[in-house]
């Protein structure tokens, strides 16, 4: 499982107040957390390249909260290698035929058949990486949220 997770002080700050929360307040940071991940998944599912589509099919938001802490972010569940591949880039390799007898590709407009051939390699995408920038203005808005919430309501209880 490939797991990317974002960290910024107002969320340093919400672990902070949920270490000493009652149920009330581990709600809404549960929510604010269920809303950042989903921001993030958007984010990232409209930048991710598609080709077949499985990638994107197994990206999914989530969000934990427990023993103190505010996780959120995306998960990739099976396709994690393709997802690493397109964030990371590859390297000049060598691919060689394994199932069949010959690789078949189209190289310019000619169908070609060989035993094995050299990959140029991939240059990273970067899909997360620019995500989780570009999300992070709104995470923060949210998590602001959520501690005025937090705050408010701890003023009322006191």
């Amino acid at each position: 499982m490939l797991e990317i997770k974002i960290t910024c002080p107002e969320l340093a700050a919400a672990e902070k107040v949920f270490a000493e929360a009652d149920a009330y307040v581990e709600s809404i940071l549960r929510q604010a957390a269920t809303l950042a991940a989903r921001e993030l998944h958007s984010e990232v599912w409209g930048r991710f390249p598609r080709r077949t589509g499985a990638p994107v099919r197994a990206l999914e938001p989530f969000a934990e909260t427990g023993g103190g802490r505010v996780r959120f972010g995306v998960r990739a569940r099976g396709a994690e290698q393709v997802i690493r591949y397109v964030e990371l880039g590859t390297r000049p390799h060598m691919i060689r035929a394994r199932t069949a007898r010959a690789l078949r590709f189209t190289q310019r407009g000619r169908t070609i058949f060989a035993r094995s051939a050299y990959h140029p390699g991939t240059r990273a995408q970067r899909v997360f990486e620019r995500a989780l920038r570009d999300t992070q203005p709104r995470v923060r808005r949210i998590f602001q949220g959520a501690l005025g919430q937090v705050g408010a309501y701890l003023a009322r209880r006191r």
